[in-house]
């Protein structure tokens, strides 16, 4: 009771505010007034007749007299003009200055008095007196004072008394006042009619309904006459409060909600005929509380359809609104708000319903419900707007549909939810149609429960009527889609079907069901690349690029399902035929629109499941089936590629992805079990680079090509790696030289597939190679056949594009196949080098005048003389021939001068490629230097290196190129570094202990030697212009001829193994032998100075002989006694001024005479 006090107190003071503004705006209209009629007294007062204004001033020119008579022999005088009598004109009188603007009048105080002590208290008199009539009503039955028809006549008579007085002419001087009471004395008529019948059970419901009737009739005119919309406030509180106030607790709800509908309709008249929009808020307000307050206390689910009855009359009648007596005012607006609100506030409801499992599985009530509510809804936006109403409908109805299937589905709804289902989709498509936005809709997502019902046993079970009613709504959507560019919506619509089939494939695809599946996923599919084709031809473009990739791709997404379980040894060939179709589609959707994505991400996806498949399903029984729909899958996708690429515009990268059928003949190639025998595996290959051959040429795309031949031949190296019995190695010589013809082939057809032949034979080489290494049987004829060909292909195809540089590739790879040919004879071995090295010999000499001016065709013959120098040194030791083994280079370097020969024969003096002849020239002198350390012990390289660097330095005075110049260079810094810098070349021997005459004699020697005579060839400015050679030569040797002295002291001293220096550990023998060896070594370097004049040469002897003095005096003469050391003094004294003198005979005395030529 305290509650229901609080709340009536809170609507008085709301009351109370709204009064308060009107006053207010009273006031100000009252003051507008004031202010106007003071306007119109300052306008009158100006308009009063002014003072009389002075006539306006005429001014006229003076009479002149008349003029003096004139002789007429006179001259007559230049006549002037005379001045224009001016024109009278009216001086106008200044406008008077307008009177001050009086004052505004002074705002008058607000009026405190009349608000609260008149209005307000008017206001709350009249509800306390209700309240007070209410409780005296209550108290009196608790007590039993009054009889209940004492208390009805009392409180009938008190209403109509106070209506009556209210009238008098005395009360309407207290207009606010009689007001207030009329309304009180309305609500104790409203409750005291409503105990006579529910409490007191003294009139039966008719007639109590005629006087309610009457009351209400009464309120109306009164509120209309008095024009008081707190007469009308006071009525609507004391009506809806009388059934809360006097409840007896018992669920009367068609009494109850009766009676609302009336007060409801009557308060609703008098709100429209007055514009008192306040009036339909409010009950809109208690109607809704009164609703869910029986809800909530007495609702069961039998009632239900009492419920829906009550929810929708009283909606009804507030919806009514919107159709009567319309006005363009603020006012309508807030009736159509309370009306819509009123139309609306079912829906939650219908969803509080849909919740509760004990209400929910009546669901035709519910759904009748629903269908009638979202429909006003909808017919309320269509006519009256606004349009968000429709859809407001539609998201409840999907609300409404999801909450449903989570909390009270049950199998009998089924398959009765699916004509509920599509009977929405289709009326609020229907609805749709005519409302101003008809291509925003929210049908589509009713179709989330079809995903939601294929969770469930029952619905699963049947698949054909679940997908089938789907397939049609989503037909149905996307035809309206279609009509109304409705492209989001029907992208929902397939999504959600797309959802619906993984969500259903999860658990229910098997083999005994494999057949349904197909259906449902070919279906759709087709269904999903049919609707854009349809659209385009009416001149719609309803499903975008990224809708289509996301239909195409969830169509491929749940073929997943197909390639696990038990289900996938199956489902290959349905996989394959429905891959077919969604591809085909996604091909003929991509060239269009150019939308090559598409396209591409649909077979990528393809080839994924695919590659699942094969993982989970893939056997030897399986196999020949599994390669056809490899093949055919890649051929669909070359084909496909070349599709969409024709035109200008065409974009041939889709094409490519024909080549990952590669990679799963890869993956097959590297499993035994199923790689033997290969003839389907060869097959599949074949026909896939007969195919891209094929789309490569018509594209012209070289790149297609050449990835295809190197996937052929890397499918080969797979393959080959595990072919190790006959015949299985030459069956992959047969491979991959059947590659290679199909690229050589496709070569001849369009030189612009020069790539791939060379990569097809490139990478063929490796097979051949790969194959010979891991047979078990030793294979001589067939490898080196196949080398040949690969080879002589190569070179065949680089003489052809002249692209030379491919013989040099062909020297790598051919040195690599004889180094791995795993030949048994020293013949083999011979021969086996040997042929190969012939084709390169053969090359240029072939090639002729037709080289040009390549150098490379050469460069290829002198490369391939090492692998082949290599091979054949072995071959002809292992045989018994290494006493010969000098024969060898020299072989090589006739070889060489028969290249020279056959270079001075076509090229012309005076045009000749010096590089070209240098580097065969050089090849040439290189052989005959190997040759002639080749037959010596030891260190037959580093001589050769030396020796080889003065002959190239001789060559360079007849060739002068300066490659020659870097290539002795690089030879002699070779053989100076391991000869100098490395002390480990004396322990590559054992130490001769042959004194003087030994190998480090002859090696050091003819080193030095050969640094002497490059230094003496060297011209003094040479062509990489550095002036530093000559002396570097020189200095290199006679450092070379400085470490042959030492190196002889320490042979001939040395007792074990190895040298040993002991420059300062020594015998003294060995330390004074050193010792007059460096100064002899710095005395016959100072006369080599002087002789060759050379400073460097005589400095670096003055310094060599102040270390060996240094020496002597401090560590050799500490060791010696006696005549030894006089005799050792002695023998450095007599050095030291032999030096001394020389120095002063050919250097100094020369330093005073002209210079001396230049060191």
């Amino acid at each position: 009771m305290i509650g229901l006090v609080a709340i009536f107190a809170a609507i008085a003071f709301v009351v109370a505010i709204q009064a308060s503004n009107r006053a207010s705006k009273a006031l100000a209209e009252l003051a507008e007034l004031r202010r106007r009629l003071d306007r119109s007294l300052i306008k009158e007062s100006a308009a009063a007749p002014a003072e009389p204004q002075p006539e306006p001033v005429v001014l006229t020119p003076p009479i002149q007299p008349p003029p003096e008579p004139v002789d007429a022999f006179e001259a007559q005088p230049i006549p002037q003009p005379e001045p224009e009598p001016i024109a009278a004109f009216e001086t106008q009188p200044e406008p008077a200055a307008p009177p001050p603007p009086s004052p505004a009048p002074p705002r008058k105080p607000f009026d405190w008095e009349s608000l609260i002590g008149v209005k307000l208290f008017s206001w709350i008199a009249g509800i306390a007196l209700v309240l007070a009539t209410l409780f005296f009503l209550s108290y009196s039955v608790e007590h039993g004072w009054l009889s209940p028809a004492v208390r009805a006549s009392l409180g009938l008579a008190t209403g109509i008394i106070l209506l009556l007085v209210c009238e008098l002419r005395v009360a309407r001087n207290y207009a606010f006042t009689a007001n207030a009471m009329d309304g009180a004395g309305i609500a104790i008529l409203y409750a005291t009619l409503f105990a006579m019948h529910a409490l007191w059970h003294l009139l039966p419901a008719s007639a109590v309904f005629v006087l309610m009737l009457i009351v209400t009739a009464i309120a109306v005119l009164l509120s209309i006459r008095r024009d008081s919309v707190f007469i009308a406030l006071l009525g609507l509180v004391g009506g809806f409060a009388t059934p809360a106030l006097l409840s007896t607790g018992e669920n009367k709800p068609v009494a109850l909600f009766s009676y609302l509908l009336l007060l409801n309709v009557g308060l609703l008249f008098v709100a429209i005929q007055r514009r008192w929009p306040l009036l339909t808020a409010l009950s809109v307000v208690f109607t809704v509380i009164y609703e869910w307050s029986w809800i909530g206390k007495y609702f069961t689910a039998a009632q239900l359809p009492l419920a829906v009855s009550i929810f929708i009359l009283l909606a009804a009648a507030a919806a009514a609104s919107l159709w009567m007596r319309r006005r363009a005012d603020e006012a309508q607006r807030r009736f159509d708000f309370a009306a819509i609100s009123s139309a609306g506030l079912p829906l939650l409801f219908a969803i509080y319903v849909a919740a509760v499992s004990s209400y929910g599985v009546q669901y035709n009530i519910l759904f009748t419900f629903l269908l009638f509510i979202t429909t006003g809804l909808s017919v309320i936006a269509i006519f009256r707007g606004p349009v968000w109403l429709h859809l407001l409908g539609g998201a409840t109805i999907a609300l409404v549909l999801v909450v449903w299937r989570a909390t009270s589905f049950t199998p009998a709804a089924w398959p009765a939810v699916l004509a509920w289902i599509a009977a929405f989709v289709v009326i609020q498509l229907a609805l749709s149609f005519f409302t101003s936005i008809p291509k925003t809709i929210v049908a589509p997502t009713f179709l989330l429960m079809f995903p939601a019902l294929a969770m469930l046993p029952v619905p699963a079970s049947a698949p054909m009527l679940l997908f089938g009613t789907l397939f049609i709504l989503v037909a149905i959507i996307a035809a309206y889609a279609i009509r109304h560019s409705a492209g989001a919506g029907y992208a929902i619509a397939a999504f959600l079907a797309v959802v619906a089939e993984g969500v259903w494939s999860a658990d229910n695809v098997k083999p005994a069901t494999l057949t349904t599946a197909l259906v449902i996923y070919g279906g759709f599919a087709l269904l999903f690349l049919a609707v854009p084709i349809i659209a385009r031809r009416f001149g719609r473009d309803i499903v975008s690029q990224r809708t289509m990739m996301t239909l195409v791709l969830g169509s491929i997404g749940v073929l997943f399902f197909l390639t696990i379980g038990d289900a996938a040894p199956h489902a290959l060939w349905m996989l394959a035929v429905l891959l077919a179709i969604i591809n085909i589609g996604a091909i003929a959707q991509s060239k269009p629109r150019q939308r090559a994505i598409l396209a591409a991400s649909a077979i990528v996806l393809s080839w994924i499941v695919i590659t699942v498949w094969c993982s989970t399903a893939l056997d030897v029984a399986s196999l020949v089936s599994a390669l056809i729909v490899i093949g055919g899958f890649a051929l669909l996708a070359v084909g496909g590629g070349v599709v969409i690429a024709r035109g200008e515009d065409g974009d041939t990268s889709t094409t490519y992805l024909g080549l990952i059928g590669h990679l799963f003949l890869f993956a097959i190639a590297v499993q035994p079990q199923l790689a033997f025998p290969p003839w389907p595996l060869f097959a599949a290959m074949f026909v896939l680079d007969i195919a891209i051959g094929i789309a490569a040429i018509y594209l012209r795309r070289a790149t297609l090509m050449t990835a295809a031949m190197a996937a052929s031949q890397l499918v080969l190296m797979a393959w080959a790696a595990d072919a190790k019995a006959m015949p299985w190695p030459v069956t992959a010589f047969v491979a991959a030289i059947a590659v290679c013809a199909i690229a050589l082939i496709w070569f001849r057809i369009d030189r612009r597939f020069s790539v791939a032949a060379i990569v097809a034979l490139a990478l063929g080489d490796i097979v051949l190679i790969i194959a010979g290494g891991v047979s078990t049987t030793p294979i001589f004829g067939s490898l080196l056949a196949s080398h040949l060909i690969f080879g002589i292909s190569m070179l065949a195809v680089a003489w052809s594009m002249e692209q030379h540089d491919l013989a040099i590739l062909a020297v790598a790879l051919l040195a690599l196949g004889t180094a791995l040919s795993r030949t048994t004879t020293p013949v083999n071995q011979f021969t086996f080098a040997g042929a190969v090295y012939a084709i390169f010999i053969a090359y240029p000499l072939l090639l002729g005048a037709r080289a040009k001016r390549f150098i490379q065709p050469y460069l290829a013959a002198v490369l391939a003389g090492i692998p082949f120098f290599v091979f054949a040194r072995r071959a002809i030791e292992d045989a018994g021939f290494g006493y010969a083994i000098g024969l060898l280079p020299i072989f090589q370097a006739a070889l060489m001068l028969l290249l020279v020969w056959r270079l001075l024969r076509i090229e012309p003096a005076s045009d000749r490629l010096l590089s070209r002849l240098a580097l065969t020239a050089a090849a040439a002198l290189a052989f005959i230097t190997i040759a002639i350390p080749l037959q010596l012990e030891k260190q037959w390289i580093t001589i050769g290196w030396a020796l080889e660097g003065a002959a190239l330095v001789w060559l360079y005075r007849r060739i002068p190129h300066r490659g020659l110049l870097a290539w002795s260079g690089a030879l002699l810094a070779a053989a100076f570094v391991r000869l100098a810098v490395n002390p480990a070349v004396l322990s590559y021997h054992p130490a001769s202990h042959h004194a003087i005459v030994n190998w480090y004699l002859y090696t050091y020697l003819v080193s030095a030697a050969a640094f002497f005579v490059a230094a003496w060839l060297l011209p003094e400015k040479d062509a990489l212009e550095f002036t530093g050679a000559r002396p570097f030569a020189n200095a290199g040797g006679t450092i070379l001829l400085f470490f042959l002295v030492n190196i002889e002291i320490a042979d001939f001293y040395s007792t074990g193994p190895t040298l040993t220096f002991n420059f300062l550990s020594s015998s003294l023998a060995q330390d004074l032998t050193y010792t007059i060896g460096w100064a002899l070594f710095a005395v016959a370097m100072l006369v080599a100075g002087l002789v060759l004049h050379s400073r460097a040469a005589r400095v670096a002897a003055i310094f060599l002989l102040l270390i060996t003095v240094l020496k002597c005096f401090l560590h050799d003469l500490a060791r010696l006694g006696g005549l030894y050391r006089v005799a050792s003094l002695l023998g450095l004294t007599i050095s030291l001024l032999l030096v001394g003198v020389l120095l002063q005979k050919f250097v100094i005395r020369k330093a005073a005479t002209p210079a001396e030529e230049p060191s």
